[in-house]
Parts: structure tokens; C-alpha cells; sequence
């Protein structure tokens, strides 16, 4: 019954040995590593028609053999010791058992160390004597010899004793006590020498007898001996232990600040490991104290806790030390360890929509060694993974033959006891993949969110993970079940992206899948899509012109994406019949040119006719009076209105552009028309687009001027961003020998004189515009330098404010300053009006986003028409947030002279009028003579800032009359 009892327990330990060792394997170890995958050659559960299967990576399986016990291994401190372990294996942890742990004899040398304060007492008879102490660091020892460093002058007698020690209660130190031991009659001859004396027996010390383990070695003289004992003085941090005199005039012991030469050799015998700071370790593992086994000395305990690397040969060497002289022997009667080998474990996966099954294999045909007594298989699997049944299945031979329950199935852990064989774990993890939806793709045009598509369309499949992960998308498009598109894609994020180009893909149903491999980590999902021959399209009639001919200018895109379309068929019809037309220009971004002339003076319907390959037949009336002027070219241009746009415009927006109208109406008209365009038009539209200006000077590259046009003011500090973009494409421009620049920030256009540079940044605009604004900038440039040239020219850098005013009179000079106003006030009017009406566009669409969802949750609105409504809306309501936040940009910028004029003028006024008051206090004291030093430079300082308010407020207030 006993025995029963001892089994009972001795299992009941094996598994939380596991269990423990099981968590400290985890937190060890990366649940998934990058390494070869083996395909699957068995599976318990077959894979149905409708699963979609592959390989994972490798996880990792840890197998785990306990009580290995191995016994009669001894070991030093100079050479450790080894421990018997299975080749490939390593130690998860292991409780060590020691005994007979020995010192060797240590020689406690005192007053030894190197000193320039060296000196010698006087031992004389029985009137001078000497005492030295020294420390046990054990609780017992045996002391075998002492040795005594003299200088005997005249030979004669020694007498040695031993003394254990007291506590000095003035100053906590040892002090002699009593005699434990005496030695008298040892004759010493003449000379400097290492007196030896062993002792007859040795003598048994123990420290808890003492105070603080210390103890005494006493010399004094008999008969005619007259001696020396060689000592150092203490210094800082340096006192080997405590020196003690006395003579016969002074019988009490005297404490003295030096160390006597001295050696005493003890054997301390079976030691506690603690006596001398025993320790094993490991470079892998790190350092293990032994500890006692209370009331037996010579014995200890270690438990050594992994895992260590694993054995090579066969043997883990483990490393000792102690805090001892010499070689501490012992003997480890017994080690009991827990051994582990990690291994990798293949992975497949069976997926469908709706769910992903694993099956994780472990091959240990081979893999236990006999040795130990319980052995299992820890499986780490990712913490989101779970298992489908309670238990292991053995499937060696290709058959199941045995089932082991889990022992902890939680956490990333499953943990069952095994043997050798093939063992597989079945488990279920997550669909990482939570959503995916198709894109149409067109240049420079956002993504559209389509339900289907047209042959040829270039589409994007966007899928939406749960967490961040990396690994391969595959979109594969089946119809009917059969494969007729694949494509692959790395990725690393929450979402991933792959393309699919239909081209050659007949119209009608298809099926589209979406996987995604990230190791572990599955993904799968999967919608129907449908392909069509032809898209509907619209046509919007951007603008009319009738005079000598009609000119139309439209605007066709597709319906379902709101893509241009480019390559389409224009035709105009009148009465059924089939109007001729004289050109008919394509931009290639949706926008068409058409010029016709019609049969006669009249007001005409005309049915307007698109056609192409890919898209649907559309029409729409157009209603035109049409009665043709003379065909003067000076009376064509007095009339013409702008019907055009340039190509660059109407890729970003579809709206007619007036400078690509008016390039078009030059050329139709003649160089009158140009002549009379530069002279009223391009003047006013070059003022309207201006917004920054710089001017540096040529020979330093620094920063002289700079004016922001669209607060009208001058950029104190030039050091703003936009002056630092400004100045980068200015020297692009200088180092390309170009004077005209497109970018993101608008034109660049750049002049330069014999000193200076200017660049203005402005709007888009056209040539006339760009000529006309060079002039003017040259032409400033050339003021400047007729007024400030001398300067200019000494000028190396440093403080620009001598400039300041030569270039504001240039400026007014050269460029109408109220014209300017006027127009970039009229501009912030416009913007203002604009933005009222975005936003009012902007509620609209998601009052009828929100309807639209309502009518869906009611089921009036099918889930087609549903997604095809939210995303025209979706597209329609970021089109409208993008141009308010343009517009909000422009305004910010635009309103600082408004902040300027309505809060500034007041706050100038009244430090205007507390200044006046102080300086009239002091002035009347300056006439009495009353003035001090202090008041006169106030007085000085006021007068300066009063003279800079007044500046400041007339060019506010003539800049707001103006």
C-alpha cells in the first residue's frame, strides 16, 4: 500500500514537472519558424471538393522525457563535472544531489601586501608582546600552523598562544578574550626569518565561540630573546585585521593601526556549500548556487533550471566555483533531469469560407531514447488556433492506433503524453481574411467599388485583414469551376491587393476567390462577379458656341465607374439626318472638340450621338440658335466666347479651362485677337494668379525679399516653408537654364538682373500670362538695382530691412497695387460663396446616403442597387471633401489680411494712444531738467515704436481705401 501511495505521488509530480516546464518551453520559443515544408502524407479527415488545401509553415514540437536519473558522477572546481544526456537532447531543468563537498587547507595570509610603511615591534621577554588576528570564512576549521615573519637579534625563547575574541563595546572591534591554546619554549636563532611552528595536534576553531569568526595569535619572549615582528601600517581601505600590543609598563592590550606578518594555515574540513560561496553553471543556462542541507555538513542541493543547449557527444558539462584557495572537490550522488528536444512539425490546411481546419504532424518514428520514465510531446500552435477534439491521434502506419488526451490544450500549447511514432493534432484556426471588394482602375481617377466590370477593364481585388500580417495573396477567377485567371502577390499589412486584367475574358458569371498564406495564418473568401461586353455611358455638353459655326465641347464617361471615355464615335443628327462634321477632336481623356456647321439661320434641336466598342449607344438634345455673323476675323474675335479647355485641365477636373478657349479662339481668329488678349486680358488674369514672390540676391544666394500676395504682406522672417520650396525649384531653374516651371505648387516663373533673381509662384496659366509677368519682373528687378545697386553690390548677407522699402516702391511701381486688391479680394468672395455651396452638397449627399441605407434595412432596395448607390455616393462625397479642403486652404491663407484689417487696426490704436500719454509725461519733465539716464532712453525707445505704429497704420488703413 505504501508503495501504491509513493507511485501515486511520484506521477502526480511527473505532470506538474510537465505542465511547468511546458509554459517555460513556450515563453522560450517562437511559435512559428521559417523552415522547409513538408507535404502531408496523412491525414485523418479527407479534404471535400469544395476545401482549398495547402501547406503552413513549420511549427515547432518540443518532446520531453522526465526522471532521467543518472548517479556516481564527481566533480572540482577545477574541472566541474559531466552529466550523462542523450545526443541531440537537451536538460529542461535537473535537481542535483551533493555530498562530501571538501576544501582544501587555506593559508590566511595577514600583513603581506606591498607598502611603503613597513616597520617592526619589539618583542622582549615577557614586558612586550604582540597579537594578531586573522578570520575563519567557515563555521569550523582546524588550525594546523602558524608562521611569524622576525628579525632576531639576539636568540632565545618563544612562546605562542591562541586566543578567541570579545567585542570591544567602545568601538565595536575584536579584542583578545581568553587563551584556547599555549606553546612555550620554542627556540628561535639569529636572524630575519619565517618562523614555522605546527601545532602538536591540530586545533579545532569554531567561529560561533568568537566574535565576528575572529581569533588571536599571541608572541611574547622568554629568557634572553630579543626579536622584531615585521609589520605595515594600515592605510585607506586596506587593513588586513586588528593588531594588538603591550608592555610591561602598560599591561593593557593596546589597539594599534598596523597589520603583523603573519600566516596561519587551516584545514576547514566537510563544508557547507555556503561557507564557501559554492556555484554551478552554464554559458547557456547562466548560475546555480548550491544550498545547504541543514545539520549536514559536506552536503548540498542545486536545481539547475534550462533549457541548456543541446549535447553533442553525448555529455553536458556544467562549470563549479567557490570562493575558497585552492580545489573544492564534491561528489553529485544523483541527477534527476527533465531532458527535451525541439523538432519541427509540418502543417496543412483544409480552407473554406466558413471555416479552416489544421492538421499538425509530428514524426517521431525514432525520436524517444530509452531513457527516463514518462515521455510527451509538447505542440506549439498560435494562440488563436484551438483544438477540434480532446485528444492526440497515433497514426503510424498510415492508421490510427492509439489516442492521447491532451494534458493542457490552451494558450498556444498542446500537451499529451506519446510514444514513438507518427502523431497528428488536429485544430481549427481563424479566417484572418475578414472582407474583400473589386476595384475599377483608371488613370489619375480614384478607384471605383464595382459589382462587375466590362471586358478589358483594369480591376484591382482589395482585400481587409483582421490584424497586420505578411505572407502571399492568390486571386484566382473560376467559371463554371475551372481555373481562367491566377495571380500572386507578397504583401506585409492589415490589407492586401492583387490585379486581375480581363482582357480576353468573355463576358458572364464568374466566381472570384481570394487567399491569402501567411504561415499560420489562413484566409479565404470568395464572390460571384459579372462580366459585360459593353458599359452605359452619359454625355454632358460642356459648353456651346454659335457664330460662324457651332463648337461644342462634350464630355462622355462610363455610368457605372464615372471613368472618361476615350476613342468613341461622335455623330450629330438634325430631323433624323445625319449632320457632317468638320472636326470632331478627341483629348483622350473623355472630352471631345466638335465643329459643324448647320444648314441654315434658325433654332435647332440637335441630337448628339456616342458610340464605341465597349460602351452602350447614348444620346442626349442639344438646343442651339444659330445665326452666322460676317466672317471678319476682327468681328470673329470681338465675339467669340470661350468653348474650350486645355487637355491638362480637363484630366483633373472636366471643366473648360479659359486659356486653352482662347488659344483655340487665336487660332481661329488671327493675330489681332492674340494682340488684343496680351494687351486687356492676360495683365488681369496674370495679377488674379499671383501669389508669392522672392527675390534673391545672385552673388551670396541668400533671401532679400519676400511677398506674399495672398495676404499681402511681406514674409518678415524668409524662412517660411513656402520660401524654402520657392527657393528649392528656384535653383533647379537656374541650374536647368529654364525660366518656366511646373509643379505641384503651381507655375514658377523666374527673371533675373545683374544682381538679383526673382521667382513668383502663381496658378496655372498660360503663355500670354507667363510673357506679360516676365516683363514686370524684370522690369522690378531693374528698379531696384537704379536705386540700391551700390549697396547691393557690398551687400555679403546679414540684415535685409535697408531693402525693404526700395523694393516696396518697385513693387507699387510696377504692379497696379489697388487692381490687386480688388482682385484677390473678389477671389476670397468667390471662394467663400464656394464653400457655402460644397457644404451644402456635401449634407445633401449624406441626407441621401442615410435614405439609402434606410430603404435598404426595409427591403425596398436589393443588395446590388444598394452597394451600386452607396458607392456612387461614396465616390461623390470624397470628390466634395477634397474641394473644401482645397478651398479651406486657400482661405486660410487668404484671410490673414481680413484678421489684419478688422482686429489689428484697433489694437494698434490704443498702444498708439498709451504710448502718446508716456511720452508726453516725459517730455514735460525733459523741459523742467527733471529727466534721469533710465527715463531719457524710454523716452527714446517710445518715440522709435510710436514712429513704427504710425507706418504700420497708415499702410493698413490705404491698402483698406484701396
Amino acid at each position: 500500500m505504501k508503495q501504491e501511495n509513493k507511485e501515486l505521488i511520484r506521477k502526480t509530480k511527473i505532470i506538474i514537472t510537465i505542465i511547468t516546464l511546458t509554459i517555460l518551453i513556450i515563453s522560450a520559443t517562437p511559435l512559428i519558424q521559417n523552415t522547409t515544408i513538408t507535404p502531408l502524407t496523412t491525414q485523418t479527415t479527407q479534404p471535400t471538393q469544395k476545401d482549398v488545401t495547402g501547406q503552413g509553415a513549420n511549427t515547432q514540437a518540443t518532446l520531453i522525457i522526465t526522471g532521467n536519473t543518472t548517479t556516481g558522477i564527481t566533480g572540482d572546481t577545477q574541472s566541474g563535472f559531466n552529466t550523462p544526456c542523450p545526443q541531440g537532447w537537451g536538460i529542461l531543468n535537473t535537481t542535483l544531489t551533493i555530498t562530501n563537498i571538501t576544501a582544501p587547507n587555506a593559508i590566511i595570509k595577514q600583513g603581506e601586501r606591498l607598502s611603503p610603511n613597513i616597520g617592526a615591534r619589539l618583542i622582549l621577554g615577557n614586558l612586550f608582546q604582540a597579537a594578531m588576528s586573522f578570520k575563519l570564512s567557515t563555521q569550523t576549521a582546524r588550525l594546523i600552523n602558524v608562521s611569524l615573519h622576525i628579525e632576531v637579534q639576539r636568540s632565545g625563547n618563544l612562546t605562542i598562544l591562541v586566543y578567541n575574541a570579545t567585542k570591544n563595546e567602545s568601538n565595536n572591534m575584536p579584542m583578545l578574550d581568553y587563551s584556547l591554546f599555549t606553546s612555550a619554549g620554542l627556540p628561535v636563532s639569529k636572524g630575519r626569518q619565517w618562523f614555522n611552528y605546527t601545532l602538536p595536534s591540530p586545533l579545532t576553531l569554531d567561529s560561533s565561540n568568537t566574535f565576528e569568526g575572529t581569533f588571536f595569535i599571541v608572541v611574547y619572549g622568554a629568557g634572553s630573546l630579543s626579536a622584531y615582528w615585521t609589520f605595515i601600517s594600515d592605510e585607506e581601505g586596506f587593513n588586513d585585521g586588528y593588531a594588538y600590543t603591550t608592555t610591561f609598563l602598560d599591561p593593557v592590550w593596546t589597539y594599534e593601526d598596523i597589520d603583523f606578518k603573519m600566516r596561519v594555515v587551516v584545514d576547514p574540513g566537510p563544508v557547507y556549500p555556503s561557507e564557501i560561496g559554492l556555484s554551478f553553471n552554464r554559458t547557456d543556462v547562466g548560475s546555480f548556487v548550491v544550498e545547504d542541507v541543514p545539520g549536514q555538513r559536506g552536503n548540498g542541493t542545486c536545481t539547475i533550471v534550462g533549457p541548456t543547449s543541446p549535447s553533442q557527444n553525448g555529455w553536458l558539462s556544467f562549470n563549479a566555483s567557490a570562493n575558497w584557495e585552492g580545489t573544492v572537490s564534491f561528489n553529485v550522488s544523483e541527477a534527476n533531469s527533465t531532458l527535451y528536444r525541439k523538432m519541427d512539425a509540418t502543417t496543412v490546411y483544409a480552407a473554406t469560407p466558413d471555416e479552416i481546419r489544421w492538421n499538425v504532424t509530428v514524426d517521431v518514428t525514432d525520436g524517444f531514447p530509452e531513457v527516463g520514465m514518462g515521455k510527451f510531446i509538447n505542440v506549439s500552435i498560435p494562440v488563436d488556433w484551438w483544438n477540434m477534439t480532446g485528444e492526440a491521434l497515433n497514426v503510424s502506419g498510415g492508421n490510427v492506433i492509439s489516442a492521447s488526451p491532451y494534458l493542457r490544450s490552451d494558450s498556444g500549447v498542446l500537451l499529451f503524453e506519446a510514444t514513438n511514432g507518427t502523431w497528428i493534432v488536429q485544430c481549427r484556426g481563424p479566417n484572418v481574411l475578414s472582407s474583400f471588394s473589386v476595384y475599377s482602375l483608371y488613370k489619375d481617377f480614384n478607384p471605383v467599388n464595382v459589382s462587375g466590370a466590362v471586358v478589358g477593364d483594369d480591376l484591382s481585388v482589395r482585400g481587409v485583414l483582421d490584424a497586420a500580417l505578411s505572407g502571399t495573396a492568390n486571386l484566382t477567377v473560376l467559371k463554371d469551376g475551372v481555373q481562367v485567371f491566377m495571380n500572386s502577390t507578397g504583401f506585409s499589412g492589415s490589407s492586401v491587393e492583387v490585379g486581375w486584367s480581363n482582357v480576353g475574358v468573355e463576358p458572364g458569371s464568374y466566381t472570384l476567390r481570394l487567399l491569402v498564406e501567411c504561415g499560420l495564418e489562413v484566409g479565404l473568401l470568395e464572390r460571384s462577379f459579372t462580366v459585360s461586353a459593353r458599359a452605359p455611358c452619359s454625355i454632358r455638353v460642356d459648353r456651346i458656341e454659335s457664330t460662324d459655326k457651332v463648337r461644342m465641347l462634350l464630355y462622355v464617361s462610363r455610368s457605372d465607374t464615372g471613368f472618361p471615355v476615350a476613342g468613341a464615335s461622335i455623330a450629330i443628327y438634325h430631323d433624323g439626318s445625319q449632320i457632317q462634321l468638320e472636326q470632331v477632336e478627341d483629348y483622350e481623356n473623355g472630352s471631345y472638340f466638335v465643329v459643324f456647321t448647320p444648314p441654315g439661320e434658325g433654332a435647332y434641336a440637335f441630337r448628339v450621338e456616342v458610340s464605341g466598342e465597349r460602351i452602350d449607344t447614348a444620346s442626349t438634345t442639344v438646343e442651339v440658335g444659330y445665326a452666322p455673323p460676317p466672317l471678319s476675323p476682327a468681328m470673329v474675335s470681338s465675339v467669340l466666347v470661350l468653348v474650350a479647355q486645355s487637355v491638362q485641365s480637363a484630366q483633373r477636373s472636366h471643366l473648360m479651362a479659359a486659356t486653352g478657349v482662347l488659344a483655340a479662339v487665336v487660332a481661329t481668329a488671327g493675330t489681332i485677337g492674340a494682340r488684343t488678349y496680351r494687351k486687356l486680358r492676360a495683365p488681369v488674369k496674370a495679377l488674379a494668379a499671383m501669389e508669392n514672390l522672392l527675390v534673391t540676391h545672385k552673388d551670396t544666394g541668400l533671401p532679400l525679399w519676400s511677398f506674399n500676395i495672398l495676404s499681402l504682406d511681406v514674409d518678415v522672417t524668409l524662412v517660411s516653408g513656402l520660401v524654402s520650396a520657392v527657393r528649392s525649384f528656384s535653383e533647379e531653374m537656374r541650374v536647368g537654364g529654364f525660366n518656366v516651371l511646373e509643379t505641384r505648387l503651381g507655375t514658377f516663373v523666374r527673371a533675373e538682373s545683374e544682381l538679383l533673381e526673382v521667382v513668383c509662384i502663381m496658378k496655372r496659366v498660360g503663355r500670354f500670362e507667363v510673357e506679360w509677368l516676365r516683363g514686370r519682373l524684370s522690369e522690378l528687378l531693374r528698379l531696384v538695382e537704379a536705386e540700391a545697386g551700390e549697396a547691393l553690390r557690398k551687400w555679403e548677407g546679414g540684415e535685409v530691412a535697408e531693402f525693404r522699402e526700395v523694393f516696396r516702391r518697385a513693387f507699387s511701381s510696377v504692379f497696379d497695387y489697388p487692381k490687386l486688391l480688388r482682385l484677390h479680394e473678389a477671389r476670397m468672395r468667390k471662394l467663400v460663396a464656394e464653400k457655402s455651396r460644397l457644404i451644402e452638397a456635401l449634407v445633401g449627399v449624406e441626407k441621401e446616403a442615410a435614405e439609402t441605407g434606410k430603404l435598404f434595412e426595409q427591403g425596398a432596395l436589393s443588395a446590388e442597387e444598394y452597394e451600386r448607390r452607396t458607392s456612387e455616393l461614396s465616390r461623390e462625397k470624397e470628390i466634395l471633401e477634397q474641394k473644401l479642403v482645397g478651398v479651406d486652404e486657400t482661405l486660410s491663407r487668404l484671410r490673414v489680411r481680413e484678421l489684419i484689417i478688422t482686429g489689428k487696426v484697433d489694437e494698434i490704436r490704443e498702444r498708439f494712444n498709451t504710448i502718446r500719454g508716456e511720452i508726453e509725461e516725459l517730455r514735460k519733465k525733459e523741459e523742467k531738467g527733471e529727466l534721469t539716464d533710465k527715463e531719457r532712453k524710454k523716452l527714446r525707445a517710445l518715440e522709435k515704436e510710436l514712429r513704427k505704429l504710425v507706418d504700420e497704420l497708415s499702410k493698413i488703413e490705404e491698402a483698406g481705401g484701396s
